[in-house]
């Protein structure tokens, strides 16, 4: 399954887009995808701290 992740404001302005797509993997958690995400940007790393993530509209928790 692949995942979209729609970036916004400065986020999107360090990534240089706002819309990244990954291949979603069995067991999969918001902290493995993000920190995938990160490791694939590593300018997003300095957003870690304050970052908010939603999944279907939904403010989600990192695991």
């Amino acid at each position: 399954m692949t995942v979209t992740i729609l970036l916004f404001a400065s986020l999107a302005e360090a990534a240089g887009t706002r819309r990244l797509e990954l291949a979603a993997e069995p067991g999969d958690t918001v902290a493995s995808v993000r920190d995938r995400v990160v490791s694939a940007h590593p300018q997003l790393a300095r957003f870690v701290p304050t970052l908010m993530v939603a999944v279907d509209e939904v403010y989600a928790t990192d695991d």
